[in-house]
C-alpha cells in the first residue's frame, strides 16, 4: 500500500487513507496485458460499493468495473477476476501484492 497522508505509518496494516496499487494481469496470458496497472483506494476495499477504475499503462487505458462483492473478495482473498470490454476485451486477474 502507498500511504497517502502525512502521518507516520509504523505498521504494515493498510489504512483507509492508503492506496493499494494492485497488479492486474490478463487471464489469457502476459502478452495480452501490455503493462496495465490499477490503483484502488484502501477505503474502497474497507467500504465496498460498486465502482469503476481506470487501468493505465501500455498505449491505452481500460475501464474496470468492480462490484461491492468484487471489492469484498479482493479485501478478503487479495484476488478477484473480472472482465472488461471497452477498448478491447480483457479478463483481468487483479491481486493485491503481498
Amino acid at each position: 500500500a502507498v500511504d497517502d497522508d502525512d502521518a507516520v505509518d509504523d505498521d504494515d496494516a493498510v489504512d483507509d487513507d492508503d492506496v493499494v496499487v494492485c497488479t492486474i494481469a490478463d487471464a489469457n496470458g502476459p502478452s495480452n496485458n501490455h503493462g496495465h496497472t490499477i490503483a484502488i483506494p484502501a477505503a474502497d476495499i474497507s467500504n465496498p460499493q460498486d465502482r469503476s477504475y481506470t487501468s493505465t499503462g501500455g498505449t491505452h487505458d481500460h475501464t474496470v468495473d468492480l462490484t461491492a462483492a468484487d471489492l469484498t473478495t479482493l479485501g478478503s482473498t487479495c484476488f478477484v477476476q473480472v472482465s472488461s470490454s471497452d477498448t478491447h476485451a480483457h479478463t483481468w486477474d487483479i491481486s493485491i501484492p503481498s
